[in-house]
């Protein structure tokens, strides 16, 4: 016997459909461009390229120039790491080709090993790069063999080759047969110009040479610019910080922190911290946006200082001192990479990606990287900014 609706829930349903017709034929409200503006500046770029599509009004806010810097701007100043992620050479399989992945920080401080993701590299051949020059404002700066350059945002997956600086040292006096490149990345914030720094350093039979050259976007294009104001020899790649670019240098037995402001393009010299004992060697690096020097000291540990007011010797503080008890640590390389909202450091440790407590001096393995570790680590921060000379540096 077939079951019948009474005219009681025949009128119910009926309601509740003409209920939901009146809720879709309400017209969506309307929301104030700024407001609009002010929301989808604090979201991580994965959602705001698939929000291009939504409209055109709104597919034109987010590649507009003035969108991207003010979003970088907000994602550089933020504390809880959101924007902040990590470029990782991985290999898994035992081979020579390592795979390339990107992982977001906040990611590692809630164990979530599944947000890993892989890359293509941006160039061909650049599975063979000496890999990053530096990062900067989601730019990352990369070589391969030294001779190719190319910009590139992991986020976008936009990227540009640079002019061939293979024939500028081809170029190069043939008396000069031991060239050694050193390269730096940063951003002229006077000009809105990104810039990639290339020192020759040439060995000849009476002494060294120099010359160093400026790469502009802007331009696209390389210059030569003057040369030092005195012979010093500087190593490992120009580390980016308060508007200028710093190696660790030598000019005889004197060890030095060199600089080279990218506004003016000026050398200058970076006062130490006064460190204590017989130090190993020292490393330098980029911390919370100062800069930050690591003292390795022979058999007992590692000193971490970063430089709190930029030019200021006094403000030379030590936020680490990590203690090596059972010699564990000793010839292992730090590189710090981020100061996480608890207080806590993430840096690298050889081919270990730890987590440093300096309130209790304890090391923290993520869970994360327990299986595969990483051959490198390299820290970014998601953005819209682009690699390409006529996007205004917007999408």
């Amino acid at each position: 016997m077939g079951s019948s609706t009474s005219p009681m829930a025949i009128e119910s349903n009926q309601v509740r459909q003409n209920t939901v017709l009146a809720m879709d034929s309400h017209p969506l409200p309307n929301i104030p461009h700024e407001i609009i503006f002010d929301i989808l500046l604090r979201l991580p770029v994965k959602s705001l390229l698939r929000f291009r599509c939504v409209s055109k009004s709104w597919g034109s806010l987010i590649s507009q120039p003035k969108f991207a810097k003010t979003h970088i701007s907000l994602a550089s100043t933020n504390t809880d790491n959101t924007h902040d992620r990590l470029l990782l050479r991985w290999n898994e399989s035992n081979d020579l080709r390592c795979d390339l992945k990107s992982c977001s920080i906040s990611a590692i401080m809630h164990e979530l090993s599944d947000t890993a993701v892989s890359l293509d590299y941006p160039i061909d051949g650049s599975c063979n790069w000496e890999w990053i020059v530096g990062s900067c404002n989601g730019l990352v700066c990369g070589t391969v063999e030294k001779r190719t350059v190319f910009l590139w945002n992991p986020s976008t997956m936009k990227s540009r080759k640079l002019p061939d600086v293979g024939m500028l040292l081809d170029k190069y006096p043939a008396y000069m047969r031991e060239i050694y490149p050193v390269y730096g990345f940063g951003y002229d914030e006077s000009t809105d110009d990104y810039k990639v720094v290339l020192i020759f350093q040439a060995r000849v039979d009476w002494g060294d040479e120099n010359m160093v050259m400026v790469y502009s976007l802007r331009t696209d294009s390389w210059r030569i610019i003057g040369g030092y104001p005195r012979p010093l020899h500087v190593a490992g790649l120009g580390k980016f910080a308060s508007g200028a670019l710093h190696w660790i240098a030598s000019s005889g037995s004197r060890r030095f922190i060199f600089s080279l402001d990218l506004a003016r393009e000026t050398y200058g010299e970076v006062s130490q911290p006064e460190y204590v004992g017989s130090r190993r060697y020292l490393t330098m690096d980029v911390l919370g946006g100062c800069l930050c020097m690591v003292c390795h000291y022979d058999g007992f540990g590692v000193d971490l200082w970063v430089m709190k007011e930029y030019g200021i010797r006094e403000s030379w503080t030590k936020l680490a001192a990590i203690l090596d008890k059972t010699h564990s640590l000793y010839g292992q390389l730090f590189t710090p990479i981020c100061i996480l909202k608890n207080g806590d450091i993430l840096m690298a440790v050889r081919k270990r990606l730890v987590q440093y407590s300096p309130k209790d001096g304890v090391f923290y393995d993520p869970m994360i990287f327990r299986c595969f570790p990483p051959l490198s680590v390299y820290p970014y921060i998601g953005s819209l900014v682009s690699p390409d000379t006529d996007a205004g540096n917007g999408v």
